[in-house]
C-alpha cells in the first residue's frame, strides 16, 4: 500500500523486516507467503533476496525517517503480521519493539492494528462476492 513511498534501498530493508516478521513464529502459512509475494508488484527491490535478519539492527536503518514514513512502515509490517489472520506472540513482540524503537505511540499502533484487521475482512468479503 505504502511501499512505493520508499527508496529501493529502503524497500529492500523493509522486505528483510517483513520476511523476519513472517518467520517470527517459526510457521509460515500460505496466506503469509501470498502476502509477501504481492510485495513484488509494489517494490523495485527483489523479494527473492529477502532474508531473516536481526530485526532491531535492521530497523535502526529507519530511525531517521519522518514520523509519517515510520507509521507507513509499521502499517505494512502489521499487514504481514496479520496476513494469516493470527497475531502470534513472537510477532507481537517484534511489533512492540518496532513501535518503541521508532517512537510511534501505542495509541497509533492500536488504531493501525484495527485498520489492518478491517482491511483484511473487507478483502475477504470482496473475494467471497467475486468468487460466488
Amino acid at each position: 500500500m505504502f511501499l512505493g513511498q520508499f527508496s529501493k534501498e529502503e524497500q529492500a530493508i523493509f522486505l528483510n523486516l517483513a520476511y523476519t516478521m513472517m518467520y517470527a513464529d517459526h510457521e509460515v502459512k500460505d496466506d503469509e507467503r501470498e502476502k509477501f509475494q504481492l510485495y513484488q508488484s509494489e517494490v523495485e527491490a527483489d523479494i527473492t533476496k529477502a532474508e531473516v535478519v536481526d530485526f532491531v539492527a535492521e530497523l535502526a536503518k529507519f530511525q531517521n525517517l519522518d514520523i509519517t514514513k515510520k507509521k507507513m512502515l509499521l502499517f505494512e509490517l502489521l499487514g504481514i503480521a496479520f496476513a494469516d489472520a493470527e497475531y502470534a506472540e513472537d510477532e507481537r513482540v517484534l511489533m512492540e519493539q518496532a513501535a518503541a524503537f521508532l517512537s510511534v505511540s501505542p495509541v497509533d499502533i492500536e488504531r493501525m492494528m484495527t485498520l489492518v484487521q478491517d482491511l483484511a475482512h473487507i478483502y475477504q468479503e470482496v473475494n467471497e462476492v467475486i468468487m460466488r
